[in-house]
């Protein structure tokens, strides 16, 4: 983002945006189990004041966690660290490195145990039940965030963290 700020290439990020948005959409929408298995530090930011790809972030953190916890992260840019996150219901399990290929392949042994057919249909009684709006809120989102990307305020969130110092938004 700095890189597009010096720039002053922000198009190339909304750009961006509109794929990322396409590909999280594809994921959400592929009829296979996907898994996510992350060794390291993860932390999970939803910041106002910095503009980044959401993905949809802050719909599917609401419908996680609730809307409260959602944008009570989102307003004041607090981490969510992965014990957070299992506390939340976010993360499935949490394990040490060590144990993380093991713990990742005893969760794919218990899943090949069930029917694809009974996951194929979950899957999509989750979509209809909690994403179905997905698109419409993605199209809300993109617009803002385009809008968003082009104000000053937005250069200053990214000198600022690029920076490691505390932002000094004007408003504008």
């Amino acid at each position: 983002m700095k890189h597009a700020v010096d720039a002053d290439n922000i198009a190339s990020l909304v750009d961006i945006a509109h794929l990322v948005n396409q590909i999280s959409f594809a994921i959400k929408q592929l009829p296979k189990l996907v898994i996510m298995s992350i060794d390291g530090a993860v932390a999970v930011r939803l910041l106002i004041w910095q503009w980044q790809r959401f993905c949809g972030g802050l719909l599917l953190m609401s419908r996680a966690i609730g809307a409260n916890r959602a944008n009570q992260l989102a307003l004041t840019g607090e981490a969510l660290n992965a014990e957070k996150a299992y506390e939340y219901g976010i993360v499935y399990r949490l394990c040490e490195s060590d144990q993380l290929e093991k713990t990742t392949q005893q969760l794919c042994k218990r899943l090949l145990r069930g029917s694809i057919n009974s996951y194929r249909a979950i899957k999509e009684m989750s979509w209809k039940a909690s994403f179905e709006n997905w698109q419409d809120y993605t199209a809300l989102e993109l617009r803002l965030q385009e809008d968003l990307a082009f104000k000053e305020d937005f250069k200053e969130g990214v000198l600022a963290f690029s920076e490691k110092r505390r932002p000094k938004f004007s408003g504008k």
